[in-house]
C-alpha cells in the first residue's frame, strides 16, 4: 500500500459524518430538559401556588424520551394542582 493512498484514508475517515445529525453532550441534553420543566412550572405558577416544587434532573435521555417526560411532569403537576 502507497503511502499517499494511507494518508488519504486518514483524511477521509477524519472527516466529520454530515448524514447524521450531531449528538448533543450529556450536559447540553440535561439542561434542555430542566428548561423544559421550568418553562411548564412557570406557566402553571399560579396553579401551583400551595406547592414548593423542587425538579432534579440525573439523567437525560434523548429528545423524544425528554418530550414524553416533560409531558409527564405536566400532567402530575396539573393533577397536583387540582387536588390542592
Amino acid at each position: 500500500m502507497s503511502r499517499l493512498s494511507s494518508a488519504n484514508r486518514c483524511r477521509k475517515a477524519a472527516a466529520p459524518d454530515t448524514s447524521l445529525p450531531a449528538r448533543c453532550s450529556p450536559v447540553r441534553d440535561r439542561n434542555r430538559i430542566r428548561r423544559k420543566l421550568r418553562e411548564i412550572v412557570r406557566t402553571h405558577r399560579a396553579a401551583l401556588a400551595a406547592f414548593d416544587v423542587i425538579i432534579r434532573v440525573k439523567r437525560a435521555a434523548n429528545r423524544i424520551e425528554q418530550d414524553a417526560a416533560a409531558g409527564r411532569a405536566q400532567r402530575l403537576l396539573l393533577d397536583c394542582a387540582a387536588r390542592g
